[in-house]
C-alpha cells in the first residue's frame, strides 16, 4: 500500500511539472493576489480556505441557493464552530444543566427513596391490606430545559448541513485536520464531530428545538455554568449566518476565501475574471451573478440596450448542449460527454443575432500544448457547428500564459479562432463583446 501512495505522488509531481513549463511560485503568488478580491464567488470542491487581507465582497445579486452555500460553507468553517464542538459542547454534555423532580413511587418489598406512611397506609388498603404495597418519594433529574434544547439544534442543524454540503455520509468519517485538503474535507470532518457528539444518551432525552430564537439564546446565557454563555455565542453565529446573511458575508469574506488548488483552475478563473472585466469595460450591465460551482448555471448575465450576455464557466448553454454531434455518440460508447465542456462561455444577442465564443484556457508556454489546446477548441467548434454556423466572426479563443502571437484588431474580428495571452485577454474580450459599440462608433 505505501508503495502504492508513493508511485502516485511521484506520478503527480510528474504531471504538475509536466504542466508547470511557465509558472513559478511567484507567478502562482502573483496571479492569487490580483484574482483574491473576486474568489469570494469560487465555491469548487477542489479548494481549500485561505486568509484575505482585505477583501470588499460585493455580496449582490445572488440567488437564494447560491447566497445559502456560501454561508453554509463560511459558517462551517467558522474556527468559533470548531471550538464550540470540541470544547464548550462535551463540557456541556458532561455537566448538563437540569431540573430535580419530586415523584411518589410505589414499591413491593424494598424501599428506595423516602418512605411516606399515610400514603402507604391508603394504598395498602386500597390493595386489600397487602402489607408489601409501599409508598416512597424520589427525586429524578430531567435534562429537557430550553438551554440544552438549544445545544442539541445546533449539533443536529451543523450535522445537517455538512452532510448537504459536502455530499457524503459522516458516520464513519474519520479525518484529521492534517489529511484535510480541501475544505469539502473540512466540512465532512466537522459533521463528524457534530455526529458523534449526538450519540450522547442525554440528548435523547430532549425534545426538539425547530429553530433558534433570541428567547433561546437569552435562557442560555442566564443559565448556570459558563460553557453556556460560550453555547449561546455559537447560536448568535448561527443566526447571522441564516439570518442575515449579506452582513455575514460581508464581514467574513474580508478574512478568508476558498483558494484553488490546481494552479490550472487558478489560471482559469483569473481569465474568467477579466473576461467579466472586459464585459463591463464595453458598457454591459450587471444584472445577476453566481457563485462559481454553486448552484446557478451561468456565472454573470448582463444587459446593453436590449441585449443579454450570459457567461458559462465549465458549463453549457441549453441550446450548445441539445446541438451537440458528439455527445450522443460519446454517451454510447460509455464515455462521459460532461467531463468535455469549454472552460469558458459566452452567449449573448447583438440585435437579432444570436452570438456564441468558446474560450479555452492553457497555463502553458509550451508550443505543443498550446497546439493541442488549439485543436480542442477546433474539436469544440465542430461539436457545437449546428448552433454556431451562422456566427459571423470570432466564435473561439484560445488562451495560453504567454508564446502566442496576437493578430491585429481588424484580423481578429474576422476570425474564427482568435489568441490571447495572460496580458491581452481583457483587450481580446473587450473588442469581440464590444465589436458592435466600435462598429457604430466607426
Amino acid at each position: 500500500m505505501l508503495q502504492q501512495i508513493l508511485q502516485m505522488a511521484e506520478r503527480e509531481r510528474r504531471r504538475v511539472l509536466k504542466t508547470s513549463d511557465c509558472w513559478t511560485a511567484e507567478c502562482h503568488r502573483e496571479v492569487l493576489e490580483r484574482t483574491s478580491e473576486k474568489l469570494w464567488r469560487f465555491v469548487g470542491r477542489n479548494a481549500r480556505l485561505a486568509e484575505a487581507d482585505e477583501l470588499c465582497a460585493a455580496v449582490l445579486n445572488l440567488s437564494k441557493e447560491d447566497l445559502r452555500l456560501l454561508s453554509t460553507i463560511h459558517f462551517l468553517l467558522d474556527p468559533a464552530v470548531e471550538r464550540f464542538l470540541d470544547s464548550t459542547a462535551p463540557k456541556i454534555l458532561y455537566s448538563l444543566s437540569k431540573t430535580s423532580v419530586r415523584e411518589r413511587s410505589i414499591f413491593r418489598g424494598t424501599v428506595r427513596g423516602r418512605f411516606d406512611p399515610g400514603a402507604t397506609v391508603k394504598l395498602q388498603s386500597a390493595a386489600g391490606g397487602d402489607p408489601c404495597m409501599l409508598a416512597v418519594w424520589s427525586r429524578s433529574s430531567r435534562f429537557d430545559l430550553p438551554e440544552n434544547r438549544l445545544l442539541k439544534f445546533l449539533l443536529v442543524r451543523i450535522a445537517e448541513l455538512a452532510r448537504g454540503t459536502a455530499g457524503a455520509t459522516l458516520e464513519h468519517e474519520g479525518l484529521t485536520r492534517e489529511e484535510c485538503r480541501t475544505w469539502a474535507d473540512d466540512v465532512r470532518r466537522i459533521g463528524s464531530k457534530a455526529v458523534r457528539l449526538l450519540r450522547n444518551v442525554y440528548l435523547k432525552q430532549m425534545g426538539d428545538l425547530h429553530s433558534v430564537t433570541w428567547d433561546a439564546v437569552d435562557r442560555a446565557e442566564r443559565a448556570r455554568g459558563r460553557w453556556y454563555s460560550e453555547l449561546a455565542e455559537t447560536a448568535k453565529l448561527f443566526l447571522r449566518a441564516f439570518r442575515n446573511s449579506r452582513g455575514f458575508l460581508r464581514e467574513v469574506l474580508k478574512r478568508r476565501f476558498l483558494e484553488p488548488l490546481s494552479w490550472d483552475v487558478l489560471y482559469e478563473l483569473y481569465v474568467l475574471f477579466e473576461v467579466l472585466e472586459a464585459a463591463e469595460s464595453s458598457g454591459w450591465r450587471t444584472v445577476r451573478v453566481g457563485l462559481i460551482g454553486g448552484a446557478s448555471r451561468t456565472v454573470a448575465e448582463y444587459e446593453r440596450g436590449g441585449d443579454l450576455l450570459r457567461v458559462y464557466y465549465q458549463r453549457l448553454p441549453p441550446e450548445m448542449a441539445q446541438a451537440s454531434r458528439y455527445g450522443a455518440l460519446l454517451e454510447s460508447c460509455g464515455l462521459s460527454f460532461s467531463l468535455r465542456r469549454p472552460d469558458i462561455v459566452l452567449d449573448w444577442t447583438q440585435g437579432r443575432e444570436r452570438r456564441f465564443c468558446i474560450i479555452e484556457v492553457k497555463r502553458s508556454a509550451s508550443r505543443q500544448y498550446l497546439a493541442d489546446g488549439a485543436y480542442k477548441l477546433m474539436g469544440y467548434l465542430r461539436d457545437f457547428e449546428d448552433c454556431m454556423r451562422d456566427i459571423r466572426g470570432v466564435r473561439g479563443i484560445l488562451v495560453g500564459w504567454s508564446g502566442l502571437r496576437n493578430s491585429n484588431p481588424p484580423e481578429r474580428m474576422n476570425s474564427d479562432i482568435v489568441l490571447a495571452v495572460a496580458d491581452t485577454i481583457r483587450y481580446v474580450a473587450a473588442e469581440i463583446l464590444g465589436f458592435e459599440q466600435m462598429a457604430a462608433a466607426g
